[in-house]
């Protein structure tokens, strides 16, 4: 059994709830509701956890019954802190830790080439790394989205446990929870690709 906290977004309401299976009860939840719902995190816990949460934001619910909390600066606190959890415990892909980060960088290229002028999409992936306790940069496509996980080499210490393995990176979950949107993208100029002189 999990506890759960479901955010119903631009409604300013979480939920806090228990189920065997969150990911599941999110779609059952979302039949009916007017607004999208995102699960932000879940933790181990039963009918006593949920409820010890319930009295702890009692002030919070929306009416006396109710399941839905609103969504203020304490909420967002604790689910802040969850999520960074989550990056200082990182979860695991054929044996090797997933970090993941957010997008900073983000550019735009622009090349010609013997098809006409092709646009590639860029940005730097941001994480950090409970190994080395500082942030890793690392080259990321836009044109992947949040359930895409890549290997890379590491960019600890030798001493880390990832310097020889490496690990997996992919962006975080719920962008904009601890982190800031990427800003306006940079543009640059179209680059001609050098073609091969003729012998």
């Amino acid at each position: 059994m999990s506890v759960y906290f479901i955010e119903a977004i631009g409604a300013h309401r979480v939920k806090i709830g228990y189920a065997d299976d969150p990911a599941k009860r999110l779609p059952q939840l979302q039949t009916g509701c007017p607004y999208d719902l995102q699960l932000l995190f879940s933790i181990p816990g039963d009918r006593d956890t949920e409820r010890q949460y319930h009295d702890k934001y009692s002030h919070l619910r929306v009416s006396p019954s109710s399941e839905w909390f609103y969504f203020d600066a304490e909420l967002k606190q604790l689910i802040d802190a969850a999520i960074m959890y989550d990056l200082h415990h990182p979860e695991k892909h054929e044996g090797l830790p997933v970090l993941r980060g957010i997008l900073t960088n983000l550019t735009k290229c622009y090349f010609e080439n013997a098809d006409g002028i092709t646009e590639s999409r860029d940005a730097y992936l941001q994480i950090w790394c409970p190994e080395c306790y500082r942030h890793h940069c690392h080259g990321w496509c836009l044109d992947d989205d949040y359930d895409v996980i890549s290997h890379r080499a590491a960019h600890c210490d030798k001493e880390s446990a990832y310097s020889q393995n490496g690990y997996f990176i992919g962006t975080v979950k719920r962008p904009g929870v601890h982190c800031h949107p990427p800003g306006k993208p940079i543009v640059r100029p179209i680059r001609r690709r050098r073609r091969a002189a003729n012998i």
